[in-house]
């Protein structure tokens, strides 16, 4: 009788004692912002034909409505006739998200834009 009690009293200590631990490792992270979603990054994904000259054209939006911008990708897309821009955007505190997109579609045909938070389009890297 007395090994059983031995046993579950040493069983309770180690579970009380790793309680303890994981609140702690998850009060350090917490308190130190380890691991937490940067606000404000975007991922801006834009269509455009193929035939247009990309260079320049976005900058200017960009410089307006961002305070920091930088490529990430240009690839061909439906059987070359369109090319995808991507872009990793830090949008001004403020702005009009709508007059964003409508001064982007005005310098891309009307196609589609896509702005995607940063965190969701890490975790599928380069997907289509």
């Amino acid at each position: 009788m007395i090994n059983w009690l031995v046993s579950f009293a040493a069983g309770l200590l180690m579970g009380c004692v790793l309680t303890v631990c994981v609140a702690g490792i998850i009060w350090f992270l917490w308190k130190t912002s380890i691991g937490r979603r940067r606000k404000g990054r975007m991922i801006l994904k834009i269509w455009m034909p193929e035939d247009l000259d990309f260079q320049g054209v976005f900058e200017p939006v960009l410089d307006r409505y961002a305070s920091s911008y930088s490529l990430l990708l240009v690839k061909t897309i439906e059987f070359g006739t369109l090319c995808e821009i991507r872009y990793l955007v830090r949008p001004k505190e403020g702005i009009d998200q709508k007059e964003f997109m409508d001064e982007i579609r005005k310098r891309n045909g009307n196609l589609n834009i896509v702005m995607i938070p940063s965190s969701s389009y890490y975790n599928q890297r380069y997907s289509s």
